[in-house]
């Protein structure tokens, strides 16, 4: 059913009768939206996190799943082990979002402790999939450089020098590593969620545009624009080793399923405005 996260009684009425809860709602985006909307995004996620496991606990619901983030992990931290997460602040391209994960894992944590909820919190990196949000005011690399790409644009612009590297994971992986999480292991101890495949963001516009088929005059790195963190990359040995999970899709198959789905969406988007 529907529901305001943002209305308390509106997420009372959500997860009555459940046997678990997936938190999966998240105010967020790129770097633009993290950078100019921080106490926006901050406040918006603390305060859904803070209804929806509020809620769980009014309506003894077994099992809760939060979803963290890598965005939990320091600026200078370039392999990020769940041990590590609070060293120092989050990266500052993204510290509104970064804060209200650390905080909802300590939320987690507490309601744990003192109310018995079997929880599980997951760290996913980049993800990525159909369905994602292709919104270029506030999406994340991959979507923007796939919209980009199937609409022909060119010059083809890249935020900052294309240097920085990454790694992003297939929604449907995700998606396996949760249900994992919440079966073996729901005991509020952050497990991340990554793929074991980096690629630099120079590497990922052309294999962008390789699968879209757009062969632009000219691809345009905007150096002016940030890029983040130069480097942000998962240890997956927990995720191995408690809940046998590794990532099965290989990013040259995720991003063509995705760029297939958008091309879909943006045919038939295109036919109605015609």
């Amino acid at each position: 059913m529907p529901a305001d996260l943002l209305d308390a009684s509106s997420c009372i009425r959500a997860v009555q009768g459940a046997d678990a809860v997936f938190n999966l709602a998240v105010f967020g985006g790129g770097i633009l939206r993290n950078t100019r909307e921080g106490a926006r995004v901050f406040t918006t996620n603390v305060l859904m996190q803070t209804h929806v496991i509020e809620a769980v606990r009014m309506c003894d619901v077994e099992r809760y799943l939060f979803p963290s983030s890598v965005c939990v992990y320091p600026a200078k931290l370039e392999v990020m082990r769940e041990d590590l997460a609070w060293d120092s602040p989050p990266d500052k391209t993204h510290l509104g979002f970064g804060w209200a994960k650390r905080m909802g894992e300590m939320q987690c944590q507490l309601y744990a402790e003192q109310y018995g909820i079997r929880i599980a919190i997951v760290r996913p990196t980049n993800a990525y999939g159909p369905g994602d949000n292709f919104d270029l005011n506030s999406s994340h690399v991959i979507p923007a450089l796939i919209r980009k790409a199937v609409e022909k644009q060119d010059p083809y612009v890249v935020w900052g020098d294309g240097t920085s590297k990454r790694e992003f994971i297939y929604s449907a992986d995700v998606a396996r590593g949760m249900i994992l999480a919440l079966e073996k292991y729901p005991v509020a101890d952050p497990v991340n969620l990554g793929s074991g495949q980096e690629i630099s963001i120079a590497d990922l516009t052309q294999l962008i545009l390789k699968l879209s088929e757009h062969n632009p005059s000219q691809v345009l790195f905007d150096e002016t624009k940030p890029i983040g963190q130069t480097r942000r990359i998962c240890d997956t040995h927990k995720a191995n080793k408690l809940l046998d999970f590794s990532a099965q899709v290989l990013l040259s198959t995720g991003l063509r399923n995705t760029i297939d789905w958008y091309k879909q969406r943006h045919m038939t988007v295109r036919g109605k405005a015609q």
